[in-house]
């Protein structure tokens, strides 16, 4: 074999990268793509290879979607919609299933309710999350109507002249929204008794050790350090000085008294895990 002439694509995984991401994300065609490339890059590349390597990508995206397919089934509470999507110029339909934690799509020539069983494989969310198309009946355990499409509908019932109904039920539905996000406050007590158990420790112990080292952020705080803790971040004590502002209610100008103001800058390994 020729020098140059080794079997396999001449493309590495960095421009396979870009092609897939412009061609399927950015839906940009193989002529104007091997164009773009040309112009852009200085790159010459045939919408024959361009093909190829939208070929080769299939086999490891199928297998990088498997775990998330298994997420999204494996998940207590499953959120779905589906929408039309035109293949080769005809109507299919992509279905979106989703968990907290993972998103699946499914393109399929049918909207029928057999393209979330097939998914499913026999699994049953506890609870299932959708509108009311028929399509969507029947897959969990309980079904939840899905608050986005409740509340276009609200929308669409205010816009129609509705003003009986419609505006409270807009507000008590973003009042479940808002509910939704509220997040659970952890206290020093339950982060003790969490320190306890995997330490395997007592759990006065554990409470006694997080306490002292609140005392010692706090005093090191006040005495103007700067405290940084791997993992988490940096915390520090900031002056603000005296300002101008205005009376929210007036409009008039006051002044603001200086103060102090804690600052958290949060580490590049929090950041990475949240």
């Amino acid at each position: 074999m020729p020098d140059g002439f080794e079997p396999g694509s001449p493309f590495g995984p960095g421009v396979c990268a870009l092609i897939l991401h412009l061609h399927i994300t950015q839906a940009i065609s193989f002529e104007r793509l091997a164009r773009l490339m040309a112009e852009v890059f200085g790159l010459t590349i045939s919408e024959g290879a361009i093909a190829n390597i939208l070929a080769r990508a299939q086999a490891p995206l199928l297998a990088a979607a498997a775990p998330i397919a298994q997420a999204v089934r494996g998940s207590s509470v499953v959120g779905s919609d589906e929408t039309s999507a035109r293949v080769r110029g005809k109507t299919w339909w992509q279905w979106v299933l989703l968990s907290s934690t993972a998103v699946y799509h499914v393109i399929a020539d049918t909207r029928a309710a057999s393209v979330v069983t097939t998914f499913l494989e026999g699994a049953q969310p506890e609870v299932w999350v959708a509108d009311r198309y028929g399509g969507q009946l029947g897959h969990g355990a309980v079904r939840q109507m899905c608050l986005a499409h409740l509340l276009r509908d609200a929308k669409y019932a205010i816009e129609a002249g509705d003003t009986e109904f419609a505006p409270g039920f807009r507000l008590l539905l973003l009042r479940a929204v808002a509910i939704g996000k509220r997040r659970a406050t952890i206290s020093l007590k339950q982060l003790s008794a969490e320190l306890a158990e995997h330490q395997q420790i007592a759990k006065r112990e554990a409470e006694t050790i997080l306490t002292g080292l609140v005392g010692l952020l706090v005093d090191h705080l006040n005495s103007g350090d700067r405290l940084r803790i791997g993992g988490l971040g940096t915390l520090e004590v900031k002056d603000r000085p005296e300002r101008t502002g205005r009376n929210p209610a007036t409009g008039e100008p006051i002044t603001i008294k200086a103060s102090k103001k804690i600052a958290f800058r949060p580490a590049k390994e929090l950041k990475a895990a949240i």
